[in-house]
């Protein structure tokens, strides 16, 4: 517990106050409140055990995301890792009291729009500059090569979750170099391309809410990814996500379907595995 207070203590020096802080394993890639007694200085804290690599990427997609639009993302401030714990890392970022309901579709879809096409990857590529849950510490030349990248990456962990399983291995080779080829090469080709935008890249409908004090939506707990937009929207397929055609509909009334149109909902099945 002191470790831990002394930690944040020195991150912010002045201005904010020791407070009871518990920690919690359950709030690994949450939100919690913290409030210094006298100040009442709000601030937001997410944890990560073990991953400091994806926490560096959590805290840099964050900042892209603010400074993008500083009313869509909380402030990140810093990330460390505990004085008594050194293995667990922390994220701290500005605290804001949300509404858990849905979020209103059209400033949503506006608001994701807008960071879709004005933030971009600083090199033009696609991934990440270094690790996170969505890709490795590296970048690709084209779309295609990164999904491609990410998907061998899921189908590890699944693999090495569960075991070998000749049905999986059989459907991932078709996925593999059938699928995705189809679905994903043609928007690279014929004079098209891809622009990487900055995604979320875990956008359902938890990690999105509605900021009480001044009624714009706001997104939290990503997992950063330079993509193709319309991979931000793979989550959306999935009727449990709660974010339906409505949401489809604003968005694509910022940015309409990549072409070729027509494989839209190709892909969309695609970025919902």
């Amino acid at each position: 517990m002191a470790g831990n207070l002394v930690t944040l203590l020195a991150v912010f020096k002045t201005g904010v106050l020791p407070a009871m802080l518990s920690r919690n394993s359950q709030l690994s890639n949450r939100y919690k409140r913290w409030q210094g007694s006298r100040n009442k200085t709000s601030l937001g804290i997410s944890w990560l055990i073990n991953m400091r690599p994806k926490k560096i990427a959590k805290t840099h997609q964050c900042i892209g995301i603010w400074e993008t639009d500083n009313t869509f993302s909380p402030r990140p401030i810093t990330y460390s890792h505990y004085v008594s714990d050194p293995e667990q890392w922390f994220l701290l970022c500005t605290f804001h009291d949300l509404d858990d309901g849905m979020v209103d579709p059209d400033r949503f879809c506006a608001k994701l729009a807008h960071l879709h096409a004005n933030a971009t990857s600083p090199n033009g590529r696609f991934g990440f500059h270094c690790q996170t849950s969505r890709a490795g510490e590296e970048w690709s030349d084209t779309w295609e090569e990164c999904f491609t990248k990410l998907i061998r990456t899921l189908l590890k962990m699944e693999w090495d979750a569960r075991g070998p399983d000749d049905d999986l291995a059989d459907l991932s080779t078709h996925l593999l170099d059938v699928i995705i080829p189809r679905l994903l090469r043609p928007l690279e080709t014929e004079g098209r391309r891809v622009r990487p935008a900055l995604c979320h890249g875990d956008l359902w409908y938890g990690n999105a809410c509605t900021e009480l004090s001044t009624g714009e939506p706001m997104i939290f707990d990503g997992k950063a990814l330079y993509a193709h937009n319309e991979y931000e929207l793979g989550d959306w397929y999935a009727a449990r996500n709660r974010f339906g055609r409505n949401y489809f509909r604003a968005y694509q009334a910022h940015i309409p379907h990549s072409p070729p149109e027509q494989d839209f909902k190709g892909r969309n099945i695609l970025y919902s595995l």
